[in-house]
């Protein structure tokens, strides 16, 4: 997100609409089969307890997708199986995630799709940071990472 658009989660949508191509592949689109749909609800219950917004997001979950209606076709579900892999095994991470799901409550269907969507890139920008951390000075990481 480049521009702070203030606390009015759909005051986003216009934004993520233009990044998603930049960030998601077809995965995206997939449908998700209830079998692994319930075991990483349940895993996330267990690690981040927030019954309220887990079962927001449960109840919108229908046939394999979580469809926000201003997001065409993507399955916010995938999002979420994407945010769990890569945090699931970091407390700093599932703290920040609990707060997330803090601010998801019993919130909309943007509420939750703009909300993961906004984590899923804020967590890839900083794993794309640190890798390139690794090899090159910080002034080249920043233009690198601008240029993406």
């Amino acid at each position: 997100m480049n521009i702070y658009n203030g606390y009015d989660i759909h005051s986003y949508t216009k934004q993520i609409i233009n990044i998603i191509p930049k960030y998601f592949g077809n995965i995206i689109y997939e449908k998700i089969n209830n079998k692994k749909w319930n075991t990483v609800l349940l895993e996330i219950k267990k690690t981040v307890p927030n019954s309220q917004a887990i079962q927001n997001i449960n109840k919108n979950f229908k046939n394999g997708y979580i469809i926000d209606p201003e997001l065409p076709r993507i399955n916010i579900a995938i999002i979420l199986l994407l945010i769990w892999e890569q945090i699931k095994n970091d407390i700093i991470l599932c703290k920040h995630f609990s707060e997330t799901l803090q601010q998801i409550g019993n919130t909309c269907i943007q509420g939750i799709s703009h909300r993961l969507i906004i984590d899923y890139i804020a967590m890839y920008n900083d794993t794309i940071y640190q890798y390139l951390s690794i090899y090159f000075n910080k002034k080249i990481v920043n233009i690198i990472v601008d240029y993406m």
